[in-house]
């Protein structure tokens, strides 16, 4: 089997929000209410907890050369720097939004940049000093997909895809999508984008020559799609059942459904190394959700 179900990490638990893998591959660390648990992937036990957020935690990001600093954000506008493997408070940074949906690292280590849907900004943060470096100066309430050379975000915006410049926020180029895309998200290499229609399919975009294939069928819910570190695997789930479907990006085949615990898919991860994929469920209502680790065998 591609995806062979490992354990079920947590079940039916109503305060699960986010979780991402360590870049050592080590733990998965998932958010419970204003505290993050480190579950180590051997035993898949609890081995340590973070607990200081002062709000309810609403994004993780790794930084991205030594994985040594984790980034946590919450729904007061507040960002912690973590030296997660000593349980140690970094640096905090107050950024007076409302809510900080997403969190990214920039390649540099020194950067750090947040977006709020609630107040349709985008910041570029300097983590040395807590100096903010820019705003993104355009309208969008969806997340953006960072490039992986960080020189741009892609955004969905009044039907089309736009790249805007990290430094300068200008639209570096932009074409149609009249038939929606989101979420976003880029390839690791960069050679491809893909997000979800409006008919609830993924659609396959090759950057070279913007040629754009189909994936799966019309109306099956599809969301929450991610590429596999070594750009061959994209996965999604769907809201409409517990499946996760894999595609063969070469191929853009899906080539394996897997059953989930609960109902609806709602957030999918990738270990660094490929090895493992954490799936988070939920029942119908979205309240109680389930994790799952998968082994990937491809």
């Amino acid at each position: 089997m591609l995806l062979q179900n490992v354990t079920k990490l947590i079940q039916n638990n109503q305060y699960i929000h986010r979780f991402a893998f360590t870049p050592d591959n080590q733990y998965l660390v998932v958010t419970e209410n204003r505290s993050m648990y480190f579950w180590e992937l051997n035993s898949f036990q609890v081995a340590f907890e973070i607990s200081e957020h002062p709000d309810k935690i609403s994004s993780l990001s790794f930084e991205k050369t030594e994985g040594q600093i984790l980034a946590s954000s919450d729904y007061s506008g507040n960002i912690i720097l973590w030296d997660w493997q000593k349980n140690k408070n970094v640096y905090s940074i107050y950024t007076n939004l409302k809510k900080i949906n997403e969190l990214a690292f920039l390649n540099n280590k020194q950067q750090l940049i947040c977006n709020s849907l609630f107040d349709n900004k985008t910041l570029l943060w300097n983590i040395q000093n807590g100096q903010r470096l820019n705003q993104l100066n355009f309208y969008s309430n969806l997340p953006g997909s960072l490039s992986p050379n960080d020189e741009f975000i892609a955004y969905y915006i009044n039907e089309k895809i736009e790249f805007i410049n990290l430094i300068n926020s200008n639209i570096n180029s932009s074409f149609d999508a009249t038939d929606g895309f989101f979420p976003i998200n880029y390839s690791p290499d960069s050679n491809f984008l893909a997000g979800i229609t409006n008919d609830e399919r993924v659609k396959l975009i090759k950057l070279e020559n913007m040629e754009a294939t189909y994936i799966g069928q019309i109306g099956k819910g599809a969301k929450h799609l991610l590429f596999s570190p070594d750009n061959r695997l994209l996965i999604y789930g769907s809201h409409w059942d517990n499946l996760i479907r894999v595609c063969e990006v070469e191929t853009s085949q899906i080539i394996a459904m897997v059953d989930t615990d609960l109902t609806t898919v709602a957030q999918l991860a990738f270990s660094a190394n490929g090895k493992y994929v954490a799936c988070l469920s939920k029942d119908a209502f979205e309240y109680e959700g389930s994790i799952e680790i998968f082994e990937v065998n491809y």
